[in-house]
Formats: structure tokens, sequence, C-alpha cells
């Protein structure tokens, strides 16, 4: 084999790992393991605050603090509950990251090391 074939190979088995090695969010069907799911990749998030919510589309909401920033985390029953929440939640910090059925908002550089530990997407 040649090494240019070779090297072809290696870094087509290369991208190839990378992108399965992505993660991918998940549901959680509470604001603690959502905390939990952030302290397992070294993320220090102890949502101690969560309660249910008395909002109309929230399901559960809490609170943690991430390297001195705070970090808002919301939980919902469903995508349709968190996607009605996003028209008008998603304004209220500079930030929000969402999954299948949660979000999360805040300062910008708290959400995205949340939402890379958790595989969720960023909010534009």
């Amino acid at each position: 084999m040649t090494s240019r074939r070779s090297l072809s190979l290696l870094v087509g088995f290369a991208i190839l790992f990378a992108g399965c090695s992505q993660k991918s969010a998940v549901s959680y069907t509470s604001v603690s393991e959502l905390g939990d799911a952030l302290q397992a990749e070294d993320v220090a998030c102890d949502p101690a605050d969560a309660e249910n919510s008395s909002a109309e589309l929230v399901k559960e909401q809490g609170a943690c603090e991430i390297d001195g920033a705070q970090l808002e985390i919301f939980l919902f029953d469903d995508e349709k509950q968190r996607d009605g929440w996003l028209e008008f939640g998603g304004r209220l910090r500079p930030a929000t990251a969402f999954g299948p059925n949660w979000a999360l908002i805040g300062e910008t550089e708290v959400v995205a090391t949340a939402a890379d530990a958790l595989g969720a997407e960023l909010k534009e």
C-alpha cells in the first residue's frame, strides 16, 4: 500500500471516529438528573434549587453555579413545550442551549461549557 493511500485511510478513520464520538443530547426525568449528568462530565453543577414550576410550559426548574456564573435549567414534558418556552425564555439571558426536553440559559461561557458536556444544541 502506498503511503499516500495509507494516509488517506488514516485520515478517513479519524474523521469517522470523531463523528461517532460526538455526544448526543438525551432527555432527563429531573433537573437533578441533568445536574448529575453534568457532574459526570466533570462540570460541577448541583442544582439544589430544583423545584416544580408553576409556569405553564415548564415542568421543573433549577439553577446552579459553574465557575462563578449562574446556569438556569428548565425541564419540560416534551419538545413541544420546550419549543414554546424557547420562543420567549431563550431571550432571557445572553445564551441558550437545549436538548430533547430541557433548556439551559445563562452567560455565554457557562452555557457553552454545559452544552458541550451534554451534547446540547446552542440556540442562536
